[in-house]
């Protein structure tokens, strides 16, 4: 039986969907230390140090506690994800979907987060000093207590956040977005940046605390002090 172009495209056509049907079917997700990498998924504790999840879905997951040190979460979906608790330290999350999702005391020191989403996620005490946080949508975070010193933060969207008692000192907000941001007890000392911040940001007027930085002692005072001391305990000798 010949088969016209029509009936030819109609053919491949249907091929084509029940190879997918079947590769769909005959696939076997990720398995990482005991850890199923799909939607979720329960890897309380995992070791997942290193771990390669570019492009991971583990949306839903409960990864309370885990370890993601040095883990690459570039483009990762973790929308709604449990990260309590978990030790982000190092990972590489560029442009990762993080909305929702639970991070409450999580680890996230030196951690690039490059351009990730992190809208209505909860950062309550969370570590992310040192985090690259450029262009990162915190769009009505909660961010209360965490440390955020030394954080790179150009261009962030903080509008809505919530950044009670956070710990701003030496962090960078060149060009933040900090519309209607709660601010008030947070940290800022004077090398905290806020040039160009949007509508000319005044940290005094958001209720902002400073502190003042502190003056090193030099060497040489440390060793004329301590020859004063020598020299009173000699005397008390005699």
């Amino acid at each position: 039986m010949e088969l016209g172009e029509y009936g030819m495209n109609t053919y491949l056509l249907r091929l084509v969907a029940c190879l997918f049907v079947l590769l769909t079917f005959n696939a076997k997700a990720l398995v990482v230390n005991g850890c199923t990498i799909e939607p979720n998924t329960s890897c309380v504790f995992a070791d997942l140090t290193g771990a390669d999840l570019l492009l991971a879905d583990l949306s839903g997951a409960n990864l309370y506690g885990a370890n993601l040190t040095d883990a690459n979460l570039n483009d990762a979906n973790l929308n709604d994800a449990n990260l309590s608790l978990t030790d982000l330290t190092g990972a590489h999350m560029h442009y990762a979907d993080l909305t929702g999702a639970d991070l409450l005391l999580a680890d996230l020191s030196g951690a690039d987060l490059y351009g990730a989403n992190l809208t209505d996620a909860n950062l309550t005490n969370a570590a992310l000093h040192s985090a690259e946080l450029t262009d990162v949508n915190l769009t009505g975070a909660d961010l209360s207590g965490a440390d955020l010193s030394f954080a790179y933060m150009q261009g962030a969207d903080l509008r809505n956040a919530n950044l009670t008692d956070a710990n701003l000192t030496d962090a960078n907000l060149t060009d933040a977005y900090l519309t209607d941001a709660f601010l008030y007890g947070a940290l800022y000392n004077d090398q905290t940046v806020f040039t160009n911040a949007h509508l000319s940001f005044d940290p005094v007027a958001a209720g902002m605390s400073y502190v003042p930085t502190a003056v090193p002692v030099p060497a040489a005072a440390w060793l004329f002090g301590s020859a004063l001391v020598s020299l009173g305990l000699v005397r008390r000798s005699k």
